[in-house]
């Protein structure tokens, strides 16, 4: 493996860290005093956040030099932190009873989108390949 790919573990394995700080955070501190609705959007954010971080793991075993590997990388982790941020963002907004901005609405969906395309990007680098 070469230095890039390393780093691209070692990124991995922080976001997979900081998604399981984020989910306990949610669980034990979060969860008592929001609603139903936000606990479900805040488990939603973190499945998304620790599932495509792992995915990313994943992506950085492979050769990193591949055509678009590492654009796929780049795509889907900028995809998981616009998603996953933008639901915790939302979580938190609501839990200190302050109003939601409104940039974070669209992000979301924004995000989500990122994290296809990423994944897509990936697919067809190694369909071609």
């Amino acid at each position: 493996m070469n230095r890039t790919n390393n780093n691209f573990i070692g990124a991995s394995a922080l976001l997979i860290g900081f998604s399981i700080v984020l989910g306990a955070f949610g669980a034990h501190i979060l969860n008592p005093g929001l609603e139903e609705k936000y606990i479900r959007t805040l488990a939603t954010a973190n499945q998304y956040f620790i599932i495509n971080s792992i995915g990313l793991l994943l992506i950085s075993t492979l050769d990193i030099s591949v055509r678009n590997t590492r654009l796929a990388y780049l795509i889907i982790t900028l995809g998981v932190i616009c998603f996953s941020g933008s639901l915790y963002g939302i979580v938190l907004c609501k839990y200190f009873d302050h109003a939601v901005p409104f940039i974070l609405g669209p992000i979301t969906p924004i995000g989500g989108l990122l994290l296809i395309f990423g994944w897509v990007t990936l697919a067809f680098t190694y369909f071609r390949k």
